[in-house]
């Protein structure tokens, strides 16, 4: 009987394969329709010649162009394939209905569209493993860099004068009138949530051109400017070094077009934000760390040590996050920068301490407080606690419901939960900030306590509060935030104390544009582009480049990751999924593109390497 079965598998070897290959297509083609299904569009897909064709192409792909590949680049294959599918079918799930469907029906979707993806992610692993991409080689260094500047610049410019005098936000308005109100005292915004020396210099180029001009629209003008050319600088430094990476032209036009004309890129440029700022700091360290782990020559030059602790530093005193990030950058240049171990703790060591004693020491003589990080901090627990307390009420007891009411003071049941369960503002509010933090002890336990009773809805509370930053297909806008993806319009807090500034565009057609972009969430009506304008997206690109490098065994490459592995920490645990907070790595997705396709630098002559100046 076995010779039987064996004797008629080879005679009928081609027909099982192209069976296989169509059962696979088959289920790959269920696992996509079935994502569809969250999206209420009930059988629409399954239901349409759009299956068929996917079938069709799966068959082709599975019967044309599938490699059995090493054993390691195949478990990768099928593991990213699993962690992509479970993205987008948890993702959707919570999109579409705010939870998860726990049962086999989830688990069952996943599997069927990891099938689909599988045969995707072994012709890209084919394709990235003999591509030959290098076509472009840049001449006269110098000039190319200051004309592709040029071009960045002038797009920033257009936009800069279709939105004149800029993007003025809700935290720049709030920072604003904090620092100029010296009589009633730094807040504790300022020293927690906002950068006081971001802040100064803010406040004091919008005084000079006040002073210049005569009105504060005009000196916010001048602020906008500067920080538009200083991000040109910025997105022109990383253009250039991805492209002198793989040299490759495609990547440099596809570069130039996203920095000139991308509306969620030029329109960050001239927003009055931290956020665009610490991007570009962020981008600018992470090209430094990159060289610091690939090239011996970055070592040679000592001053590069000081330019890059400087960096990190300043990071640090841009968004309080900044710190967090070098401390994860920190241990797994540590781990992976063997027999440079002294050098790196001291590159990265200094500005964590100089950080820590701004951070204490020298705000406190200035008595500025920095209370209010104590809500930062618990921004999750508290979206946790306030999801049991609405949807599994019975599991907290009378006593710890006694505790609740000494840790958040005046939370109305947490009922405002219900309406914005992607955003933290309207529970961390309520946190008496002194006995939290006084007694922090006691809160972990009594949120450990519940969370032990319903670990289902505090999985899915913190999956909710950060869904934008990992899920690609995200939709907008979501009523569930509480705010806008993109802040676009000018604010008016309605109050005497904060500055209010008028748009006064320059270029109305493109301001109409724009506002339809980023207002009224169009993109999300545009294949191809509402991907690219959806964070999820990089998050994924991110997630591939850290274990392709593992599978190719590019050690060093994990290090500059490591900077984005920290940042990416502090989101998922930050208050709310907005784009700006995603701003550092979406601009470096030039640089992550050349991580896949530039060769180990360790093996090539050191005249090769390129050495930052």
């Amino acid at each position: 009987m076995k010779k039987r079965s064996i004797r008629f598998i080879k005679q009928n070897r081609d027909c099982l394969v192209t069976l296989g290959y169509f059962l696979a297509g088959v289920i790959g083609v269920v696992g996509v329709a079935k994502v569809f299904d969250y999206a209420e569009m009930g059988t629409g897909f399954a239901n349409s010649l759009l299956s068929v064709l996917l079938l069709v192409l799966q068959i082709f792909i599975y019967a044309k162009m599938f490699k059995i590949h090493k054993r390691n680049e195949m478990i990768f294959e099928v593991v990213f394939s699993i962690f992509l599918a479970g993205i987008l079918v948890i993702g959707a799930q919570l999109d579409w209905c705010s939870e998860i469907m726990w049962g086999l029906g989830t688990v069952a979707r996943i599997f069927c569209l990891a099938v689909f993806v599988f045969p995707i992610m072994n012709v890209l692993m084919t394709f990235l493993g003999e591509a030959k991409i290098n076509n472009f080689e840049i001449t006269k260094q110098k000039k190319f860099f200051w004309v592709t500047f040029m071009i960045i610049a002038f797009g920033g410019l257009i936009v800069w004068l279709a939105t004149y005098p800029g993007i003025w936000g809700y935290d720049a308005a709030t920072q604003f009138a904090t620092i100029t109100n010296v009589d009633e005292g730094y807040t504790q915004s300022v020293g927690a949530h906002y950068s006081l020396p971001l802040g100064w210099l803010m406040t004091s180029i919008m005084t000079l051109g006040k002073n210049m001009f005569g009105n504060y629209q005009a000196g916010m003008a001048l602020c906008s400017l500067l920080q538009m050319l200083f991000l040109s600088y910025v997105a022109t430094r990383i253009l250039i070094y991805a492209t002198e990476k793989v040299k490759n032209k495609y990547l440099y036009i596809i570069g130039l077009v996203f920095f000139v004309a991308f509306p969620l890129y030029t329109a960050m440029t001239v927003y009055m934000t931290q956020d665009a700022v610490f991007g570009a700091l962020f981008a600018l360290a992470f090209i430094h760390i990159y060289e610091l782990s690939v090239n011996d020559c970055y070592w040679a030059r000592r001053i590069n040590y000081v330019l890059l602790s400087g960096l990190l530093l300043t990071l640090c005193l841009c968004r309080n996050n900044g710190f967090y990030c070098l401390v994860v950058a920190f241990i797994v240049a540590v781990v992976f920068m063997k027999g440079r171990r002294v050098r790196v703790a001291l590159i990265f060591g200094i500005p964590m301490l100089l950080y820590q004693l701004y951070n204490g020491p020298f705000l406190s003589i200035l008595n500025i407080s920095t209370a209010s990080s104590i809500s930062e901090m618990l921004s999750v627990p508290s979206q946790q606690i306030a999801r049991v307390y609405n949807y599994n009420n019975d599991l907290i007891g009378a006593d710890e419901k006694e505790q609740l009411d000494a840790y958040y003071s005046g939370y109305k049941d947490f009922i405002e939960y219900r309406q914005y369960p992607a955003i933290a503002d309207f529970t961390k509010r309520y946190i008496v900030r002194g006995r939290t933090s006084s007694d922090l002890t006691g809160y972990v336990k009594l949120w450990l306590k519940i969370g032990t009773k319903d670990p289902k809805n505090y999985i899915e509370a913190f999956l909710l509060n950060n869904l934008g930053f990992w899920y690609p297909n995200k939709k907008y806008p979501d009523t569930r935030m509480g705010i806008p993806y993109y802040e676009y319009e000018m604010t008016d807090r309605g109050d005497d104390r904060f500055l209010v500034i008028e748009r006064t565009s320059q270029i109305p057609m493109l301001n109409a544009m724009l506002k339809s972009v980023l207002v009224d969430d169009a993109f999300v009506k545009v294949p191809i582009l509402s991907t690219i304008c959806s964070m999820g997206t990089y998050f994924v690109l991110f997630c591939f480049v850290l274990g392709y490098s593992i599978v190719r065994k590019n050690w060093k490459k994990i290090v500059p990751l490591g900077l984005m592995m920290g940042l990416y920490i502090t989101l998922l645990l930050s208050p709310v999924a907005v784009f700006r907070y995603c701003f550092p790595i979406v601009i470096l997705w030039p640089l992550l593109f050349a991580m896949l396709f530039e060769k180990n630098l360790a093996s090539l002559p050191k005249k090769k390497r390129n050495v930052v100046k």
